[in-house]
């Protein structure tokens, strides 16, 4: 059987077995057909973007013995590695190129009149700054940039359109999630933070006695206001990703409040807390929309306050 032979083979062979096993991350972006990831064989066409024995060390697992003759795009590893593919297309302005960026860029959800407007106007702006060979060259570095543009640009409009949702009440199937999954929650039956209050303290109304989650100062301070306010049952300091925390939905995650507590009367109280320089902005307006929302579908159950130190102890007790 013959057998294929290079000079340093053995040396190669060794430096194979070094190398880590890297994972294949589907980019449903840059994909097209169906978005399950599955590359076992015979289910279709793949385009692994890398380091050309990473990508093989990625593919082992699912075709080893089974490749017969493996063709590398010449001059790999020989030193000439400053060439580049010359181009397909003969592009001659930037029409050219915002049409293949049409063409090439998913956008289901654009109109394509406004999609080609906007591909027209950023093409040309290219073009007056870079030759429009280098960009031919380049074009599906380019193609990754606007796809993360494009994508940008969906996530502004979804968070907007949140906003006003929000701000209306118009909340459809957001406020059957939240009423779903947090109006009705309970105090969890284990509570274990990751870090823990280190100083020796008198807290007596933290609902797990004797642990309680990391905190800063400010938070250690709006802490005592809830531990010293009469109308306050108990509370407890929430913690990011804990299970069992309270959470509510946001337009790109989960927002955990600061702290939870329970009032005399038996309603819910969620509060965030906001040192002065982030009391403003939009982050913090998004988490007061979607608290006061929270707030309103309770039917009476919990109440939502976003707060800073000097108004925390008046809205605790005024809640």
């Amino acid at each position: 059987m013959p057998i294929l032979n290079w000079i340093g083979k053995e040396a190669v062979e060794k430096h194979v077995t070094e190398i880590p096993t890297h994972l294949l991350r589907c980019d449903h972006d840059l994909s097209h057909g169906d978005p399950a990831f599955d590359i076992s064989p015979g289910t279709g066409n793949l385009i692994v973007e890398g380091d050309n024995l990473l990508a093989l060390k990625a593919l082992l697992p699912y075709y080893k013995n089974q490749v017969k003759c493996i063709y590398i795009d010449p001059p790999y590893n020989t030193g000439n590695e400053g060439w580049s593919y010359s181009a397909q297309d003969d592009w001659r302005s930037s029409s050219d190129l915002a049409l293949w960026l049409d063409k090439y860029v998913p956008h289901r959800d654009i109109p394509r009149a406004a999609m080609k407007v906007w591909l027209s106007k950023m093409c040309a702006d290219l073009c007056a700054r870079v030759p429009l060979r280098e960009l031919e060259i380049n074009r599906m570095r380019l193609r990754r940039v606007v796809v993360q543009k494009v994508n940008a640009i969906r996530l502004q409009e979804k968070q907007q359109t949140q906003q006003q949702l929000f701000s209306e009440l118009k909340v459809d199937g957001w406020g059957d999630a939240i009423f779903s999954e947090n109006v009705a929650w309970e105090l969890p039956d284990v509570y274990a933070p990751n870090e823990l209050y280190p100083a020796p303290h008198s807290f007596k109304k933290h609902a797990f006695d004797g642990i309680i989650g990391a905190m800063n100062g400010e938070e250690i301070a709006c802490a005592w206001e809830l531990e010293d306010a009469p109308n306050v049952k108990y509370w407890f300091r929430n913690i990011e990703r804990l299970p069992g925390s309270f959470w509510l939905p946001t337009t790109t995650d989960k927002f955990y409040p600061d702290f939870v507590a329970q009032l005399n009367d038996g309603r819910n109280l969620i509060l965030e807390y906001k040192g002065g320089h982030l009391i403003s902005g939009k982050d913090t307006e998004e988490k007061a929309a979607i608290g006061d929302l929270w707030a309103k579908l309770s039917g009476g159950k919990g109440a939502f306050l976003l707060v800073g130190q000097k108004e925390c102890r008046s809205q605790i007790l005024a809640v």
